[in-house]
C-alpha cells in the first residue's frame, strides 16, 4: 500500500511537467530540471471537515528542516520501494487538539525539493520554515506503518502559520478567520472533535470486512 496522500484523494490523475529552469552559480548560469504535479487534493469548506479527516492536529514549532532525499512511499517496507522525493521536518508541538500531547517531536513529510540537481515541485506546496510555527492538519499511518513521518491533509489548508500566537490563513482557509487568537481557535477544534463520532480505522473495517464476507 502506497502513501495515501500520493495515491488517493483523486491523486491517481497527477500531471508531470517538465521545464529547464536557470540558477547562478560560481561557473555562470547552469541549466537545472524543473519536474512539477498537479495532485488533486480534496478541499476543505469547514473545520468540521478538516478536523474529521486528519489523524493528527497540532500547533508546532519547527526546529529542523532536512535536506529532500528520496522517500519510500510504500507503506510495506518489505515490499518493492517506491521513492520520490521528499523534505522532511521535526517540530515540536506546543498545542493538541488531538495525537501527540506538547512537549513531543514529530516529524511530517512534504512533497518536492532540489535534489541531485533537479527541482521537484508540487502545486500548492509550500514547505514550513525552522523556527516558525504552524497549526498542522496531518494524517497519520502510525496503525499501517509506525514510525512513518505524517502528511499534510491538503498542502495548502493543511498548514497555517502562526505569527504573535494568531492565525494567518493568507486566505488559504476561509473557515478559520485570520488574526484568530491560536488559543481560541485550538479550544474550538477541540470542540469539534469532541462531537464528532470515533474515526473507524483500517484495523477497524478489515474486521468489519471480514465479518461480513464470513460464510454461513
Amino acid at each position: 500500500m502506497l502513501d495515501k496522500r500520493f495515491v488517493s484523494k483523486s491523486l491517481t490523475g497527477i500531471l508531470m511537467a517538465a521545464s529547464l529552469v536557470l540558477s547562478l552559480s560560481a561557473c555562470g548560469f547552469v541549466e537545472q530540471e524543473r519536474i512539477i504535479s498537479y495532485p488533486d487534493y480534496k478541499q476543505y469548506t469547514s473545520a468540521k471537515e478538516a478536523v474529521r479527516d486528519a489523524d493528527i492536529i497540532v500547533v508546532g514549532k519547527v526546529h529542523t528542516v532536512h535536506p529532500p532525499r528520496e522517500w519510500n512511499i510504500n507503506l510495506n517496507k518489505s515490499a518493492e520501494p517506491v521513492n520520490e522525493v521528499y523534505t522532511l521536518s521535526d517540530i515540536e508541538v506546543i498545542h493538541t487538539v488531538k495525537g501527540p500531547p506538547p512537549g513531543a517531536s514529530i516529524t511530517i513529510k512534504q512533497a518536492g525539493g532540489s535534489y541531485e540537481g533537479v527541482i521537484y515541485e508540487e502545486e500548492g506546496m509550500q514547505f514550513v520554515e525552522a523556527g516558525r510555527t504552524y497549526l498542522l492538519f496531518l494524517d497519520s499511518f502510525d496503525d499501517r506503518a509506525p514510525g512513518e513521518p505524517y502528511t499534510l491533509i491538503n498542502p495548502a489548508q493543511g498548514m497555517l502559520e502562526v505569527n504573535n500566537d494568531v492565525i494567518a490563513t493568507q486566505g488559504k482557509a476561509a473557515y478559520i478567520q485570520n488574526g484568530t487568537p491560536v488559543a481560541q481557535i485550538v479550544q474550538e477544534l477541540r470542540g469539534i472533535n469532541e462531537a464528532l463520532p470515533p474515526k473507524r480505522t483500517n484495523v477497524d473495517k478489515d474486521l468489519i470486512d471480514k465479518y461480513l464476507n464470513k460464510p454461513d
